[in-house]
């Protein structure tokens, strides 16, 4: 069954996409139609007692009503450009979906909501589920496509969400003044954004100079069948560990976890430097940080791992990533043709085939910080202890050699097999995983810790 709620926003308008929509309407394009599931995100948000459906589906409204990019659409120009074009008023669908298993209910519906794809020309590419239990309201499931919002956005309208569930908030609700997509664009083609773009450029052409045409060509084994394999390792002691190292260190948690990854790709690799691609948020600004949109893209990133001592690896990283953090914001098509120029002049093909994501915070997990560093190392070795790994899935295309992805309370990997079989990605996570406990214990040797390290070769694979 559905209930159909009414939005109402303060003006229609259209406009180029944004450069992060941009981004992402790239990448959609790119992915076979039975494989885009990935490039939707989605959010969970539990009702607060108390609330009644109809007090939902008006905070539903007021959403809907208060954010551009969630009743924004999308067309061709003649000539082909994709444009956005904010409807003022309109109205969207609410499935409802009434269960005695709440839980179970939740899970199943996001991961059906996730796996359909949006098609960004005919509808609003965003989709809402209401699950009650005994007509009483539980969860809202909340789907849209990353063209909507990214991972910061999608925390905004978490939190919008849970204020307008107050009872009576949503009754006049006034949202702090931000951004919006359109606004963005217009930004991005001024003078001053024109000039943020280049100084990007700029880096982009800087470091892809000094970039491994492939990161792990030389790490090159006998794939299996199917080629790319998706898994997931739950590891609850993660963020316990980076938050203690961030501290020692006078470092972010973030530069701590992506200090680990270099260091184990270098590794992987037999290389000195680990060379990959970077999610940078780009929500340097207090007007970026209060958008609701997308303002995600891939940064390159060069760490120097040819230190012995994690600590010093750890701080060069922080440097390396607050530096491609700044320079995270450019038209994804000036990057491509800064691309092929830059392979031409160099007479190699660079691929973009070695990916991080990882939240500006990771220690925001399902465990505290606070329990996850109160017990100290014993703390985090029963939390090791707790770790589980799993296969996601299994597919036979792909285009990146490893795509790691560090969520709350936990690291997803999807990786070609001719260079890491899924025993071999099942390592390589568990010991980023020891490697920031290891250093938190007190450890600062990498040798020492890659003493008994091996991955196999072609000879042994």
């Amino acid at each position: 069954m559905y209930k159909v709620i009414e939005f109402s926003g303060a003006r229609n308008a259209e406009g180029s996409l944004t450069w992060g929509q941009t981004y992402f309407w790239n990448l959609i394009e790119a992915t076979p139609p039975n494989e885009r599931d990935g490039l939707n995100i989605s959010m969970v948000v539990p009702v607060p007692q108390g609330s009644d459906v109809a007090n939902v589906l008006s905070a539903l409204s007021a959403l809907m009503s208060a954010h551009e990019a969630l009743r924004t659409r999308y067309r061709r120009s003649d000539s082909g450009e994709p444009l956005q074009m904010v409807t003022t008023a309109g109205e969207i669908e609410v499935l409802m979906v009434e269960t005695e298993d709440p839980t179970e209910a939740v899970t199943d519906q996001r991961a059906a909501m996730e796996k359909v794809e949006f098609d960004l020309l005919c509808s609003l590419p965003v989709r809402l589920t209401l699950i009650t239990c005994r007509a009483v309201p539980v969860s809202i499931v909340l789907v849209c496509s990353h063209i909507v919002a990214d991972a910061w956005a999608m925390q905004l309208l978490y939190r919008d969400l849970v204020r307008l569930m107050r009872p009576g908030v949503h009754e006049g609700a006034s949202f702090p003044q931000a951004v919006q997509p359109i606004d963005r664009s217009v930004f991005e083609s001024s003078e001053h954004g024109r000039a943020e773009g280049a100084r990007a450029l700029g880096y982009w052409r800087q470091q892809l100079f000094h970039f491994p045409p492939s990161m792990y060509e030389e790490a090159a084994i006998r794939p299996e069948s199917p080629r790319y394999v998706r898994v997931f390792l739950r590891t609850p002691a993660l963020a316990g560990a980076a938050l203690i190292l961030s501290r020692r260190y006078h470092v972010t948690p973030t530069s701590v976890v992506i200090a680990a990854y270099a260091t184990l790709t270098a590794h992987r690799t037999g290389r000195t430097e680990s060379s990959f691609f970077l999610y940078s948020s780009n929500r340097w600004t207090p007007e970026a940080r209060t958008s609701v949109g997308t303002y995600a893209q891939i940064v390159p990133v060069r760490v120097d791992v040819s230190g012995d001592n994690f600590s010093g690896v750890a701080r060069a990283t922080h440097k390396a990533v607050l530096g491609a953090y700044m320079n995270g914001a450019c038209h994804p098509q000036e990057i491509t043709r800064m691309i092929g120029e830059t392979a031409s002049v160099r007479g190699v093909e660079i691929q973009l085939d070695s990916v991080l994501d990882i939240p500006m915070d990771p220690t925001r997990s399902a465990v505290t910080p606070e329990k996850q560093t109160g017990a100290g190392i014993h703390g985090l070795l029963d939390l090791e202890a707790q770790s589980e790994f799993d296969v996601l899935g299994k597919f036979e295309r792909g285009d990146q050699s490893l795509h790691v992805k560090v969520h709350a309370g936990g690291i997803e990997a999807l990786a070609d097999t001719h260079y890491f079989h899924q025993v071999h990605l099942e390592d390589f996570l568990r010991r980023m995983q020891r490697l920031l406990i290891e250093a938190a214990a007190g450890s600062d040797s990498i040798s020492e810790f890659l003493k008994d390290a091996e991955f196999p070769t072609n000879e042994n694979s």
